[in-house]
């Protein structure tokens, strides 16, 4: 497949087909040019959908940070910060 364009028409077309219309006044052009204009040109951006955190979502990220805490402070220091909170 190449990408080929004319007077501001930009197509898609098989090797050999291609090859003949370039002879008959096309030019070869960037596939890039070709997603942007022609098959992109309608598409809109899909915006992620972020959900409120709840209650027990914050609560189980709590809990996990604090199993964490306890591994790489030591009982003693995870104690201490638990005091200091």
């Amino acid at each position: 497949m190449k990408t080929i364009k004319k007077d501001g028409e930009i197509v898609r077309k098989s090797n050999i087909d291609a090859e003949v219309l370039v002879k008959s006044g096309w030019a070869y052009c960037k596939k890039s040019e070709w997603k942007k204009t022609v098959r992109d040109r309608d598409k809109k951006p899909v915006a992620a959908k972020v959900q409120p955190e709840s209650k027990q979502d914050k609560q189980d990220k709590q809990d996990k940070q604090d199993k964490q805490d306890k591994k790489t402070l030591g009982h003693s220091k995870y104690r201490q910060k638990q005091a200091q909170n």
